[in-house]
């Protein structure tokens, strides 16, 4: 049995030794409250605390818990917390580690057992969490997180102590009743409060990025700021868009899953219940891929598993994909990520380039957003579309309209 005040001085002395030592992770350190707190981990943080379990923690060497400290802060500093989307928890809790312990393991002194592999340095924990999903055999593999992410639930709807309200089976909406008023009331009072700590996750993020940027000018005022440390903050700091994070960026603009105050909800207005309406209720999406030879097998996976990324970070969507050619050879609806295999498999053809046809197939249930990958050679319909669109591009070629993606290589 731990002493519990003897280990709360080992974790004061590590948090000072960081700041000495470390200074860029002493300073983020700082910022968090020390707490106790029950768990299989010896550490945790929510942004807030740095949780730590006085009996896991004393089996640590003071080296070592310097080392968990460091790996909580970096969790916040890059905004693991804030940014699994509806991803699957477990995966993407391990590709944070993974993406944490490559930067750290070569400046602290890690616990054994944690979650590294060679091949995940110098990436993000999206890249890897995205490869983790199509190599099943990496999750076989030994290890385990350092520290305790259960606590990161209560920052994912964006905030502390978010109480739901479960709104029972109650009566259907056309049969209104005292207790399904109260119900829905209840349900709407949730819903706006989670729709407010969203935004103040948002927040949130953002505070932690401006103070990793912040301790990354004390450290290197001291001239203790490790170059791989430099590195990830500097990216931070003045952050280099590839063309997976302008795809993403374009296609969060195109979305309107959204709020509009100014047209209320009719279920709810009924009930006298002034609610927002949603303007969508899901990303609806057409993803349309040149199969005229112009495009790699290499760049068409690439693209794939980056759409099906992006997708991820929705809560709901339903994405469209076609393959054209001089003709559209393949039209499917995406639920799964089944989906996109199936569809990959059944990709033909060969002949020329025509845009048209691709136009023509969705004009009768137009998508939010258009995603075209291709070359640029071919025929164009006309400009004027009811939807975005946007052309991911393996060449130097202009289209007549939309927002035009390079992919590496075609850089301008």
């Amino acid at each position: 049995m731990s002493d519990s005040m003897s280990v709360r001085k080992r974790v004061i002395r590590a948090r000072v030794q960081l700041l000495l030592k470390n200074p860029f992770f002493g300073y983020l350190a700082n910022y968090l409250e020390l707490r106790e707190h029950e768990s299989e981990y010896p550490t945790g943080t929510d942004g807030i605390f740095l949780y730590y379990f006085p009996e896991k923690m004393d089996r640590l060497e003071d080296e070592e818990i310097e080392g968990v400290f460091a790996h909580e802060v970096m969790h916040l500093a890059l905004g693991h917390i804030w940014r699994r989307g509806s991803r699957a928890k477990r995966l993407w809790n391990m590709a944070a580690d993974y993406a944490i312990n490559a930067i750290l393991k070569d400046h602290f002194r890690l616990p054994e057992g944690i979650l590294y592999e060679k091949e995940f340095e110098n990436k993000s924990a999206e890249q890897i969490y995205n490869e983790l999903l199509n190599e099943e055999g990496l999750l076989g593999g030994e290890g385990d997180t350092i520290d305790d992410h259960g606590v990161w639930d209560n920052t994912e709807e964006g905030g502390h102590d978010i109480n739901r309200q479960d709104s029972g089976q109650g009566e259907t909406l056309d049969k209104p009743t005292e207790a399904s008023k109260e119900a829905l009331d209840k349900s709407a009072e949730a819903s706006k409060e989670v729709l407010d700590k969203s935004a103040e996750a948002s927040k949130d993020e953002e505070l932690w990025k401006q103070r990793a940027i912040e301790a990354a000018a004390v450290a290197k005022h001291q001239g203790m700021f490790p170059l791989g440390i430099a590195r990830v903050v500097g990216e931070l700091a003045y952050p280099r868009l590839n063309w997976r994070q302008l795809l993403h960026q374009y296609i969060k603009q195109c979305s309107s899953d959204d709020y509009d105050w100014m047209r209320p909800d009719r279920r709810l207005l009924q009930y006298g219940i002034y609610y927002p309406s949603s303007k969508s209720e899901l990303l609806k999406i057409a993803v349309a891929v040149d199969t005229s030879g112009s495009v790699s097998d290499e760049q068409l996976d690439e693209f794939l598993m980056e759409i099906r990324n992006i997708l991820q970070s929705f809560s709901s969507f339903q994405a469209r994909l076609l393959a054209c050619d001089a003709a559209v050879q393949a039209d499917m609806m995406a639920v799964h990520d089944s989906d996109f295999e199936s569809f990959l498999k059944g990709l033909s053809g060969s002949g020329g380039t025509d845009f048209r046809p691709v136009f023509s197939k969705i004009d009768d249930d137009p998508p939010e957003v258009l995603v075209y990958l291709t070359d640029g050679d071919g025929k164009y319909p006309d400009s004027s579309q009811p939807f975005d669109v946007i052309w991911v591009m393996n060449s130097y070629i202009e289209p007549p309209f939309g927002r035009v993606i390079r992919l590496q290589g075609y850089e301008q």
